[in-house]
Formats: structure tokens, C-alpha cells, sequence
């Protein structure tokens, strides 16, 4: 079965003027029309085709950036097997985040029946002494435990022996 436009002419007649083949042809030479139209002018203004041609790329160039941060921070997975399985408990007091008291440490780990293991940490910031100049870094206390953590979704995973490193100014 073929489907075409078609038009009857003022005698009744029909016309295949209007099939799809003729309609589409004629967008074709519109738009290679316009194309040349428009290199035309740019040809004529390199002022304004110097412009053009650096902003698309300052412009491309910020999208590329900014879409390879987000890639690296967010869209791309841990580096574990089961990310997924990986939790973060929190405790609050009076509607706020706290940190974890160490006796609820031990009680939730000594109650666990689900967790593979269960690790703490806790985000502070140091200061560095010894150099020239004393240097705040930002540092995490940890639990031996974490090891325990890390080598459980590390070891099926082939290949992945980076340190373990946590820090704020870093993705």
C-alpha cells in the first residue's frame, strides 16, 4: 500500500504535485538555500562570524567542563562492586544531625544481624605544624572497621587497590 498527497486541480483531476518525494525536495532546496544565504553573510562579516565562532566555542568548551564534573561527582558509580550496599547511618538529637556516641557505637554493632559490617568516622579539620607556615587540612578519624568495609566491596572487584582517602575539597 503506497500513501501519497494528493490534490485535485480545479478540472478534478488529480495531481500527484504534492507527493511526498516533490515536498520534501523542495524543503531540501529551501535549506540549502538558506545555508548558502547565511555562509554567504558570514563570509561578507568576519567581525561578526569571528564572534559567532568563539562564543559557540567558549560555549561548547564550558558545557564539555561543566558536564565532565558532573559526570566524575555524581553520575559516575563508586568504585565498588555493590555501591549500592553501602549505608551511612546517622544519629539525631532534637530534630539535628550528631555525631554517633560511641556506647550506641558499640550497642548497634553488638544488636547488628544485617549489616556485613559496620564502621565509624567522623569529619574534623587538623592543623599542620612543623613547616613554615601551620596548615589547616581537613581529616577523618576512623574506625579500624572501615578497612573491613572497603575490603568487602573491594574484593570483588579486581583491580582496585587505591587508598583510601576521604576529604571535603576532593570528589
Amino acid at each position: 500500500m503506497q500513501c501519497a498527497l494528493m490534490a485535485l486541480s480545479e478540472t478534478g483531476r488529480r495531481s500527484d504535485a504534492l507527493s511526498p518525494p516533490a515536498v520534501f525536495n523542495g524543503v531540501g532546496q529551501m535549506l540549502t538555500q538558506d545555508l548558502r544565504f547565511a555562509l554567504r553573510m558570514l563570509w561578507k562579516n568576519p567581525g561578526f562570524t569571528a564572534v559567532a565562532v568563539i562564543t559557540l566555542a567558549l560555549g561548547i568548551g564550558a558545557n564539555t567542563a561543566i558536564f565532565s564534573v558532573v559526570h566524575a561527582v555524581i553520575l559516575r558509580p563508586l568504585p565498588y562492586s555493590e555501591p549500592d550496599r553501602i549505608l551511612e547511618l546517622s544519629e539525631t538529637a532534637r530534630g539535628r544531625l550528631t555525631t554517633i556516641s560511641p556506647p550506641n557505637l558499640v550497642d548497634w554493632i553488638a544488636q547488628n544481624t544485617t549489616l556485613a559490617a559496620i564502621s565509624a568516622y567522623n569529619d574534623t579539620t587538623v592543623t599542620l605544624t612543623g613547616g613554615v607556615e601551620p596548615e589547616q587540612l581537613d581529616a577523618a578519624p576512623i574506625g579500624v572497621e572501615l578497612f573491613q568495609v572497603r575490603s568487602r566491596a573491594c574484593s570483588r572487584r579486581p583491580g582496585w587497590s587505591r587508598p583510601l582517602s576521604r576529604s571535603r575539597g576532593s570528589a
